[in-house]
């Protein structure tokens, strides 16, 4: 079942990223086959759960494709489970909205400032410290239109067992 209101918000999330890259195209280190940001033990909402469901069920085979990288463990648990041994998302297409953050700056609210972060591979010769709020993801407000999407805030393993289990 698709969501056009998650649509519009990931298709507006991939062009942030891409104005931000474009800007600061020296900055990036990402490419294909990178995973420094790709942790294990992600979890993602429902909503997005069941999006990656129903393209797996659309695509068999990368359904046994993710369940041979689970069986082999290429990455011995240090990495995301859909990651192939060569570092290639299985499900990039339908990939959850914290992956499409990845590598970005972000900030997060805090108290009385923003805590600023950013994958250490990136931004090494022009500190984040000197970019402007445009270059950012704002977290919070991000993750606001998210929750704006989905109906709960339930929170999913992105695993194959933990995405089927959720169905």
């Amino acid at each position: 079942m698709s969501n056009p209101i998650y649509e519009n918000f990931l298709r507006q999330a991939d062009q942030h990223f891409d104005q931000i890259a474009t800007a600061h195209t020296k900055s990036f280190q990402c490419k294909q086959g990178c995973h420094a940001c790709c942790e294990p033990e992600l979890t993602v909402l429902k909503l997005e759960a069941n999006r990656i469901v129903t393209y797996l069920k659309d695509h068999p085979e990368i359904r046994k494709q993710i369940e041979l990288i689970e069986q082999t463990n290429p990455h011995n648990g240090t990495r995301c489970a859909m990651l192939d041994a060569e570092g290639k998302c299985s499900i990039y297409p339908v990939r959850p909205f914290i992956c499409r953050s990845h590598g970005a700056p972000i900030a997060i609210a805090r108290e009385e400032y923003y805590q600023i972060d950013v994958c250490p591979l990136n931004f090494t010769e022009n500190p984040i410290e000197e970019l402007g709020p445009e270059d950012f993801f704002i977290l919070d407000d991000w993750n606001e239109q998210l929750l704006d999407c989905a109906e709960s805030e339930e929170r999913i393993l992105l695993t194959l067992s933990g995405l089927f289990s959720a169905e």
